[in-house]
């Protein structure tokens, strides 16, 4: 996008509550990336492409034009719908399963001792796991 049509979209977004929506288009990688934005623009609703970026680069480009996420609309932060509490679920998903991990193989010696001959083998620097 042009920098003075980012510069205008940032500017109205400042001022007004918006929701972010995060497109399914995947690129060569396999990430998806692009970003809309809808916002109430003097009455009206305006939907507007706004960057094409992964997700973990979104909160640097929103920081970056001087949004922030806490300007989202209800509908995008809310603790059971929306598409914060969407990424907040995955995220603790994928925690359950580390911490299941890491926990069967800190109770298990043999798990234990496999886990350090992979680590030594992959030249790694550490070769146990924190209590």
């Amino acid at each position: 996008m042009s920098p003075d049509i980012s510069d205008i979209l940032s500017e109205i977004l400042k001022h007004t509550k918006f929701a972010l929506e995060a497109g399914e288009s995947m690129d060569i990688t396999g990430q998806a990336h692009l970003a809309f934005v809808r916002f109430d623009n003097e009455g009206k609703i305006m939907e507007n492409f706004l960057c094409c970026k992964e997700l973990p680069d979104m909160s640097l480009y929103l920081e970056s034009c001087g949004l922030s996420w806490n300007q989202h609309a209800p509908s995008m932060t809310g603790s059971v719908k929306g598409f914060v509490s969407c990424v907040k679920e995955i995220l603790k998903q994928v925690l359950d399963v580390t911490v299941n991990m890491v926990n069967f193989i800190k109770q298990r010696p043999l798990e234990s001792r496999m886990f350090a001959r992979l680590c030594e083998n992959m030249q790694e620097d550490h070769v146990t796991l924190f209590t």
